[in-house]
């Protein structure tokens, strides 16, 4: 019995923790892609483009799961440093959840 009660007390505890994923004004908040591509080539500006489009095609939709997309871009302009930094920055800064583009190694 004193386990069973044990058991009781830590999920009613524990559940408390799951139901995270709203922030205080009902919304969910969105899943940020951060997209790298070269602006000034037309693959890396139409790469763009169709990001953007699928992300309002999506969000007209309803999102994932509830979620909206937002996409953040940042132009790599065809330069190695210029993409590793891109990136970083939208791992640290902009805090994206996932990341879309590249053109090249």
């Amino acid at each position: 019995m004193k386990k069973l009660v044990m058991l009781l007390l830590i999920i009613a505890v524990s559940l408390p923790l799951f139901a995270g994923g709203q922030d205080e004004s009902g919304t969910a908040a969105p899943i940020k892609l951060g997209g790298v591509w070269p602006l000034a080539d037309i693959t890396g500006d139409q790469g763009s483009k169709a990001a953007q489009l699928a992300v309002e095609e999506i969000n007209a939709a309803g999102g994932i799961d509830g979620r909206m997309l937002e996409l953040v871009v940042i132009d790599t302009e065809f330069k190695p440093d210029k993409g590793a930094a891109a990136l970083e920055r939208l791992a640290t800064i902009e805090d994206c959840d996932v990341f879309v583009g590249g053109m090249s190694s």
